[in-house]
């Protein structure tokens, strides 16, 4: 759950750290995970950009002269960008073959390894009971944001090659100089295998680059 107070956590880290501005109206608390909101840093929300562990409390919630909420940057939070979190709470973690699993956070407080609309934070590097796993962390490891699998449903087989369509057709109507009668029967007998053949290349694209976008957010 979302945290309401500093935490204390049991971790090691890298001497790897970085300064914010801290979100208006923002209360960020000592190592809570912290996002990025699109214009400064935050509290961690579901699906943010995941900046790192924040390495002091810092409350915009209120300006330094207390006279009212605190403006975009009125605050600086600095956050722990690598590090491994021993034995922190990992919601879904139940086995030995979790290791090496993603794991995301869906608030400033909650580890889970359910990837749905959360924010990737690591991965774990051991796990210690139900519920339970070391895991670490490296901002500067994980995926670009905004990397997405291509949707869309292509007929065809994917068998790993790709094919010249363009002289498959040709062949079939004739070649470079085919007579009106060639092109004719090229036209009603080529346009099926061609919209199969392209279809099949678009489908064979598609495969390579969500393995290789699997492969990056991995």
């Amino acid at each position: 759950m979302a945290l309401t107070a500093n935490r204390t956590l049991k971790w090691g880290v890298c001497d790897n750290q970085e300064a914010y501005n801290v979100l208006t109206n923002v209360h960020i608390y000592k190592n809570a995970f912290v996002g990025w909101s699109g214009a400064a840093a935050r509290p961690l929300v579901a699906g943010d950009i995941f900046l790192g562990l924040a390495d002091t409390e810092e409350n915009n919630t209120v300006n330094a002269l207390g006279t009212g909420v605190g403006a975009t940057g009125d605050r600086i939070v600095r956050v722990n960008r690598e590090g491994v979190i021993y034995s922190a709470a990992v919601t879904g973690a139940a086995a030995a073959t979790d290791l090496g699993k993603a794991v995301y956070a869906s608030d400033d407080g909650t580890l889970t390894l359910t990837a749905t609309s959360n924010s990737r934070v690591g991965k774990i590097t051991k796990y210690i009971s139900t519920g339970v796993a070391d895991v670490y962390f490296d901002v500067d490891d994980l995926a670009p944001a905004g990397i997405t699998a291509l949707a869309g449903t292509l007929t065809g087989t994917v068998n790993g090659t790709i094919v010249d369509v363009a002289a498959a057709a040709a062949a079939t109507a004739g070649g470079a100089t085919p007579t009106a009668a060639q092109v004719d029967a090229g036209i009603a007998t080529a346009v099926a295998p061609i919209v199969t053949g392209v279809n099949e290349q678009l489908k064979e694209i598609q495969t390579t680059l969500n393995a290789v976008i699997a492969a990056i957010r991995a």
